[in-house]
């Protein structure tokens, strides 16, 4: 009976002394690790006023129980990993027990950009009212959206876009003001004084795109800008 006592008491005391131990250990709070991520992440992303940027982590595991780290802990990219829509980030303390851990962050961008108020099939060309402004996530788009409305109107598409869809240089193109053969000016800039020769463009193009231009005189050919369906500007 005597010995069965004992046994409970060592027992007991063991269990007391872990839960005491326990007690006494502190643990680095999730809510400090997330705010240094949100913080690494920000740091990391070009500030634009127009743009709205939205970082979500997956959150700790409640479960997980990380030593408390005597020095601040360290936020880093992993090898071969960059700030995009989806990544990783490390986190680590190189201090008492270390420890490191990887938390998956998402980087939602969002803009005002115009997007089609209906459906549009190749060929079309661009009207106002085919363009509506809507908060987007452009993180999502593979390429970047064309924000301003007098660059779009005229556009001609070259693939189906469906209703809400951005518009991107992969739908569109410029429809051609000067094709091949065309007869044009070429207008050249030189200390404030324009210089008008006679030319024929080498290849089709829309406003505001580039073409070469063979001048009918020097039989030269020059690279300029389209100002419209007659004019080819260039820089001396």
């Amino acid at each position: 009976m005597k010995t069965n006592c004992i046994y409970l008491f060592i027992v007991t005391s063991l269990i007391a002394t872990n839960l005491v131990w326990a007690s006494v250990v502190d643990f680095h709070p999730h809510s400090e690790i997330e705010n240094r991520v949100v913080q690494f992440v920000k740091s990391n992303i070009q500030e634009n006023e127009n743009i709205e940027v939205e970082i979500k982590l997956r959150a700790l595991d409640s479960r997980l129980k990380l030593t408390q780290c005597s020095m601040p802990v360290e936020v880093y990219m992993p090898h071969n990993s960059r700030v995009n829509s989806r990544f990783s980030v490390g986190v680590r303390c190189q201090s008492g027990k270390p420890w490191k851990i990887y938390i998956p962050v998402t980087v939602a961008k969002y803009a005002q950009v115009y997007v089609s108020t209906a459906p549009l099939s190749k060929g079309d060309v661009l009207q106002a009212e085919d363009l509506r402004l809507l908060r987007t996530d452009i993180s999502k788009l593979r390429t970047r959206p064309i924000t301003d409305a007098n660059q779009l109107i005229g556009m001609l598409v070259k693939r189906s876009i469906p209703t809400g869809s951005a518009f991107t240089s992969r739908h569109l193109t410029h429809r051609s003001v000067i094709n091949k053969g065309d007869l044009v000016d070429i207008v050249a800039t030189m200390s404030g004084l324009n210089i008008r020769m006679t030319g024929n463009a080498m290849s089709s193009g829309g406003k505001g795109q580039r073409i070469r231009v063979k001048n009918s005189s020097s039989k030269k050919t020059v690279e300029g800008i389209i100002i419209d369906s007659n004019t080819v500007q260039i820089k001396l």
